[in-house]
């Protein structure tokens, strides 16, 4: 199973594909397609083919513009964000999503979330194609069914909170702040800015009271470094 599947082997040779030239120079990505997934894999001996699962926080080219590189894994996503992608009601919907990344036959598994908060007081799904460890979580606000994918291990859990913040110090509980480029994504990328304010006032409360989660995010690079254990580059 695999958790997003960032930018994919394609976007190395074909940037301006999926990305506008204002995103690429604000963002400036690493054109370099041994830093796809697929071939991060294969330096670990795996085979795409290998890939059952994927496990999409959202539908953004930067977490799912790797979907055709593995062609036979079930595409896990929330209900509510295959919709918005599918059917876009507004200009940034219509912006952010990129149907040519699912333009091959992509094996669909949409999910509801159970409205009763049963993870952590979280709305939450646990797909039963998947081991009952795995669990959808609610994190919505950066799009319509943005969610976290929470993975439960022998040491506590784990919660991949997707892009629901940007920089740790946006989820501290004790001094909350944004740096420059947090402040500026999130004027810019929320679909729904109160509920996104709320998700991230609910993960503060949750780092605050359940020191066992482990929350992180795709874009802060010294979280990565602490659970990798190694330099980001």
């Amino acid at each position: 199973m695999l958790v997003d599947t960032g930018m994919g082997s394609a976007f190395a040779r074909e940037p301006s594909a999926l990305f506008s030239r204002c995103n690429l120079w604000f963002s400036r990505p690493r054109l370099d397609p041994a830093e796809s997934a697929v071939n991060q894999l294969g330096e670990l001996g795996y085979h795409p083919d290998d890939v059952g699962h994927v496990v999409l926080t959202h539908l953004d080219a930067d977490h799912a513009g790797g979907l055709a590189d593995f062609p036979l894994a079930r595409v896990h996503v929330n209900e509510r964000e295959l919709q918005a992608a599918s059917q876009p009601n507004s200009r940034l919907e219509r912006f952010r999503y990129h149907d040519q990344l699912w333009g091959h036959d992509v094996r669909w598994a949409p999910h509801g979330s159970t409205p009763r908060g049963d993870w952590f007081g979280f709305d939450a799904t646990r797909p039963v194609s998947l081991p009952p460890e795995i669990v959808m979580v609610a994190l919505l606000g950066h799009t319509r069914g943005h969610v976290g994918v929470a993975i439960e291990t022998r040491d506590g859990w784990l919660l991949h909170a997707g892009d629901a913040y940007y920089h740790r110090s946006e989820i501290d509980p004790t001094t909350p702040q944004r740096s420059a480029v947090a402040r500026t994504m999130n004027r810019r990328t929320p679909i729904e800015p109160a509920q996104h304010h709320h998700t991230q006032e609910r993960l503060r409360e949750l780092v605050t009271n359940h020191p066992e989660v482990r929350v992180f995010c795709a874009h802060d690079v010294k979280e990565f470094e602490r659970l990798a254990g190694r330099p980001a580059s």
